[in-house]
This record gives structure tokens, C-alpha cells and sequence, in this order.
């Protein structure tokens, strides 16, 4: 996992290693083959680092595992933005929950060897966000304005 800390008021974390080559990486979906994405508003800095227990060690150990999971996954099922994810909890807790955007930047393109390429969002949302999204639109819940 890559942290971006100067992207956004907070931090940006990607995989940046799914795709391996042009033809080898997640199954491509309607932007392509695409590396994972996600975002909080907590910043980085040394003593957060440094601090095992502090929320952004707690958010990115989760982080960790949700992209180790959804990386995995995307090798045997194509993902598109708009669609939802469900991760088993381990014993205990409660699974979570995911839905997929795209990140596009018109004056940025994500280009590996002359190839264009796309970053899927994951971002985690309530299992009554979950609940709402598969009955209604999808992509209403990530654009209101559909």
C-alpha cells in the first residue's frame, strides 16, 4: 500500500502493484485495469506513525486488510464502480461493507507504459447504506443527483 499524503485534505491510499503487466492484473472492468483506492481525513505525520494505536494505524491496518481482500478478489470477479462488497468479519465482529466508485481526474491520467489505466474507490460504508444500495440504485448512493 502507497500513502499519499498530500493529495486531498487527509491521506490517499492505493495498491499500486495489482496490475502487473498490460494484459496481467484485476479482471478489467469499464475503465480498464485499475489499481484500488480510498481515502480518510486524517492526516500523517511522524507521531502518527510512530503511535501503534492511533486512529490512522487503527484505519490503516483496516485499509490493509480490506485492499489485501478486494485485491485477491479481483483476479476472479470483475468489480465495477457502483457495485457492492461484502467482507467477512473475523470471528466476532461484523462484515464489512463496500461500495466501488471510479476516480477519474480530467487533468490527471494514470498511464504505465503508454497505457491507460484506472483506479477503483473502495470505500466502506454502513450496513444500513449496504442494505439501501442493493434495494434501491447503486449508483444513487454515491451520486445523489441521478
Amino acid at each position: 500500500m502507497y500513502i499519499y499524503p498530500n493529495v486531498i485534505e487527509g491521506t490517499a491510499f492505493t495498491t499500486m502493484e495489482l496490475i502487473e503487466y498490460v494484459d496481467k492484473g484485476p479482471i478489467p472492468n469499464r475503465n480498464g485495469i485499475y489499481e484500488l483506492l480510498a481515502f480518510i481525513k486524517l492526516k500523517v505525520n511522524d507521531q502518527v506513525i510512530s503511535d501503534n494505536d492511533s486512529p490512522f494505524n487503527k484505519i490503516l491496518r483496516r485499509l490493509c486488510r480490506i485492499f489485501t481482500d478486494i485485491s485477491n478478489y479481483s483476479y476472479l470477479a470483475k468489480l465495477e464502480p457502483g457495485d457492492t462488497c461484502e467482507i467477512p468479519g473475523k470471528e466476532g465482529e461484523e462484515n464489512i461493507c463496500l461500495i466501488f466508485d471510479e476516480y477519474k481526474k480530467a487533468d490527471h491520467a494514470f498511464i504505465i507504459h503508454g497505457h491507460l489505466f484506472g483506479f477503483l474507490v473502495c470505500i466502506e460504508i454502513f450496513r444500513s447504506e449496504m442494505e439501501y444500495a442493493v434495494a434501491a440504485r447503486f449508483a444513487y448512493l454515491l451520486h445523489p443527483t441521478l
